[in-house]
């Protein structure tokens, strides 16, 4: 991309000056100056050095709404379907075609190309926003016909997920509730998010290694499973350093959600009404529900902070606290459920031996 904007820049510059040196000269010439004297010599030197410099000191501005446009319209169109862009491309020809039919009589009139450029600018625009909205009316006229159920029908229109954030890949477990098919969709992969995790696992750390090579391996995995798993969205911010404000600021771009486990993030995304979707609010809500009187088997594995309490575990991790239950560690027991109680870290049973 740095030499890309390079050679771009140059280029800009460069053609203003061929175009001034041209325009120049015809001017020079219908003013009957003399090819080469010394006031035509001195015209051409002042006009191409003041474009020249003009031009440097906007092209970079020029190159970066230009590059902007470029991603714009990048990102706007790899959002939509294929149908989509077949119906825009429809609407699109259609439009210039009756654009160039109204422009036929406007040619005798004074400005009359000019007026010719807008009307195809415009009807080009509109029959492609009309073609792209009206796809599925498209699509019946040239037998374009709807998939034949709803599963393919939710197949022909991509339903984006959200965006992936590193600490959301290195858990994993994004990818295994995705294999059970709760979700139907792409999640959607910035390409500044694979270059963060691969930072990590380039890390001299090894645990960040491992973790980052973790993460790697999922996603490897996953679109070995399924290519349609995630999308690779190759946007960036230069403007922008911290990656999670790349994210957010993508999210809001995209109108889409974002899934992480981070905490800084999710304040932040909270903060600018980005929807976030955290995996641990997930695993939370799907633990077992328990109530009072409820009876359950529980391995004491070790003393309660309290006197003559012990400590097991339901098998999604769930701490159970036995009352009396010192004795009983090392133990197998039945017990009897007298409270539970919601904490940030996740869900606490209370439970005493059953007698």
């Amino acid at each position: 991309m740095k030499y890309f904007r390079a050679f771009f820049y140059v280029l800009l510059v460069v053609g203003f000056m061929l175009i001034s040196y041209f325009i120049t000269a015809f001017i020079l010439d219908s003013m009957d100056i003399a090819l080469f004297s010394l006031t035509w010599f001195t015209a051409m030197v002042v006009v191409i050095i003041l474009v020249g410099v003009t031009m440097s000191l906007l092209a970079p501005y020029i190159v970066a709404w230009f590059l902007w446009v470029i991603n714009e319209f990048t990102l706007s169109v790899s959002t939509k379907s294929i149908k989509e862009l077949i119906s825009g491309t429809i609407g699109l020809i259609a439009g210039l075609t009756i654009a160039a039919l109204i422009s036929i009589p406007l040619k005798s009139l004074p400005f009359g190309g000019f007026i010719s450029v807008l009307l195809l600018i415009f009807f080009g625009y509109a029959g492609m926003q009309v073609g792209m909205r009206k796809n599925e009316d498209v699509g019946k006229i040239l037998r374009m016909a709807p998939p034949a159920d709803k599963k393919q029908a939710r197949v022909a229109k991509k339903v984006y997920l959200g965006i992936l954030d590193t600490s959301a890949i290195i858990d994993g477990r994004f990818a295994d509730v995705y294999r059970t098919g709760f979700l139907e969709g792409s999640f959607i992969l910035p390409n500044f998010v694979l270059d963060e995790l691969k930072r990590v696992a380039d890390a001299s750390d090894p645990m960040k290694k491992e973790r980052g090579r973790r993460g790697l391996n999922i996603l490897n995995e996953l679109k070995e499973e399924n290519k349609d798993a995630y999308m690779m969205v190759n946007k960036d911010y230069e403007d922008i350093k911290e990656v999670d404000t790349k994210i957010i600021r993508l999210a809001v771009d995209m109108k889409t959600r974002i899934f992480t486990n981070d905490y800084n993030l999710n304040r932040m995304a909270k903060v600018q009404n980005v929807t976030v979707l955290n995996i641990n609010d997930l695993a939370n809500a799907l633990k077992s529900v328990v109530l009072p009187g409820e009876e359950l088997t529980a391995h004491i594995i070790r003393e309660g902070k309290e006197a003559n309490q012990g400590v097991a575990y339901l098998d999604d991790g769930t701490m159970i606290v036995v009352e009396d239950g010192k004795k009983y560690v090392g133990l197998t027991l039945h017990v009897e459920v007298t409270s539970a109680l919601q904490t940030a870290n996740g869900k606490m049973i209370f439970a005493k031996p059953k007698v």
